[in-house]
C-alpha cells in the first residue's frame, strides 16, 4: 500500500515541488549572469581598456583603466579580479610552446612586473599551475561572452573577446567572480539559505559547466563523475545515480542555457514516507474506518423508537374510528367495547409490527 501511494501520488509531488524551486533558482541565475555580462561588457567596450595593448601608453589611460577597474569591483564585491589575456594568434613560438601568454592588463597584485609612469609590465600568463589554460578561456567565434566554471577555486570566468581601438582581436578578457556571490543574489530572493553548499562542476575541456547544491561530505568523487557523465549524455530523468550504504542519491537538473546546467542532488529517502508518517497514516486510517463503520450501524433507526411511533399512530386511529360511529360519545359503551375487542386490537398490533415484535 505505501509503495502504491509513495510512487504514484508521494513522489511525483515531491519531486514538482522540488523542479519548480530548481527551476526558479536557474532563472535567477541566468538573470545575475546576464546582468554581470552586460556590465562587464561596458568595461571592456571602453576606449581607455581597449589602449591597454599599445606598448606607451599615457598616464591618463591608466589611471582612467584603474578607476574604472575600481569602481567596478567595489559595486560589485564578488569580482576577484580582471585580467586581458592575449590571444595566441600574438603569441611567440617560445610563448606557444610553454602555454604562456602575455598580460595586457591585471588587477591582481601578484601579476604586475614592474609599474612605470606611462608603463606597466606584467608577469606573462600560465606561469602558475592553477591557471586555466589559456586555450580553455578564448571564446569562439560569433559569440560574445562565454561563463566558465572554475571549479577548483569556486568561481565563475566570464570570458570576452578582447579587441583593440582598431576592431582586431587581439585576446581575451576575464573577469574572475567568487560563486558566493551568486549565492547572496539568491538569498537575497530567498531562494536559498546562506548555509546552502553550492559547488562549481566542470569536465575536462570545460565544454559541460554547471551549478551543484545539496552535496554530501562523503563521496564527493564518485558523485561529481555520475552528475558529470548524466550531463554530457544530456541526461535529466529524476532518479537515483549512485546508491548509499542506507539510501541513494537522486539528481534534480535544470538546463540554463548558456550558463551551464543547474542541479540539485536529494538523498532518496526523501521521496519515501518516514516511520512516523507511516504510523500517523496507518492510525488515521483505521479510525476514519472505525468512524464509518460506526455511522453506519447507526443509521438504523431504533426498533423500540419504531414501536412506540406505530402503537401512538394505532390509538390516534381506533379513537377517530370509534368517535366516528359514537357521535354521542357514551364512553361507558366505548369502554366496555375496547375490553371485549382487547384480543382482537392485540392481534392487530402484532400484525401491523411483523417480525420484529417476534425478536424482541
Amino acid at each position: 500500500l505505501f509503495n502504491v501511494l509513495e510512487t504514484r501520488f508521494y513522489q511525483p509531488s515531491v519531486i514538482r515541488t522540488m523542479e519548480t524551486q530548481l527551476s526558479s533558482v536557474s532563472d535567477a541565475l541566468a538573470a545575475w549572469h546576464k546582468a554581470n555580462t552586460t556590465r562587464f561588457s561596458a568595461f571592456v567596450s571602453d576606449e581607455a581598456v581597449k589602449r591597454s595593448i599599445l606598448p606607451n601608453q599615457s598616464a591618463q589611460d591608466i589611471f582612467d583603466r584603474a578607476n574604472l577597474a575600481g569602481t567596478l569591483m567595489a559595486e560589485m564585491p564578488g569580482i576577484e579580479g580582471i585580467r586581458i589575456i592575449d590571444s595566441s594568434d600574438a603569441a611567440t613560438a617560445a610563448e606557444n610552446e610553454t602555454g604562456k601568454r602575455r598580460i595586457h592588463f591585471s588587477t591582481f597584485k601578484n601579476d604586475i612586473l614592474t609599474k612605470e609612469e606611462f608603463r606597466i609590465v606584467y608577469e606573462y600568463y600560465g606561469r602558475m599551475e592553477s591557471d586555466i589554460p589559456a586555450a580553455e578561456l578564448s571564446v569562439p567565434s560569433g559569440m560574445s561572452c562565454r561563463v566558465i566554471a572554475d571549479a577548483a577555486n569556486d568561481r565563475y570566468l566570464y570570458c570576452f573577446p578582447f579587441y583593440d581601438a582598431y576592431a582586431t582581436l587581439r585576446g581575451t578578457a576575464v573577469f574572475y567572480v567568487s560563486v558566493r556571490s551568486a549565492v547572496q543574489n539568491l538569498v537575497s530572493l530567498n531562494l536559498v539559505r546562506l548555509s546552502d553548499n553550492f559547488m562549481l562542476l566542470a569536465n575536462e575541456g570545460r565544454s559541460v559547466t554547471g551549478t551543484l547544491t545539496g552535496m554530501p561530505r562523503t563521496g564527493e568523487n564518485i558523485l561529481i563523475g555520475a552528475i558529470l557523465n548524466r550531463w554530457e549524455r544530456k541526461d535529466f530523468t529524476a532518479d537515483r545515480i549512485v546508491a548509499g550504504d542506507k539510501s541513494g542519491w537522486v539528481l534534480l537538473t535544470h538546463d540554463a542555457g548558456d550558463y551551464g546546467y543547474v542541479g540539485q542532488l536529494v538523498e532518496e529517502s526523501v521521496f519515501s514516507f518516514s516511520s512516523a508518517v507511516r504510523i500517523l497514516f496507518l492510525f488515521i486510517s483505521f479510525l476514519t474506518l472505525f468512524l464509518v463503520i460506526f455511522l453506519v450501524f447507526n443509521l438504523k433507526q431504533d426498533g423500540m423508537v419504531i414501536i412506540r411511533s406505530r402503537i401512538r399512530h394505532f390509538q390516534m386511529h381506533l379513537l377517530e374510528e370509534l368517535l366516528e360511529k359514537n357521535d354521542d360519545a357514551r364512553w361507558e359503551e366505548i369502554g366496555k367495547n375496547l375490553a371485549y375487542r382487547k384480543h382482537d386490537i392485540s392481534a392487530e398490533i402484532k400484525k401491523g409490527f411483523g417480525s420484529r415484535i417476534n425478536k424482541r
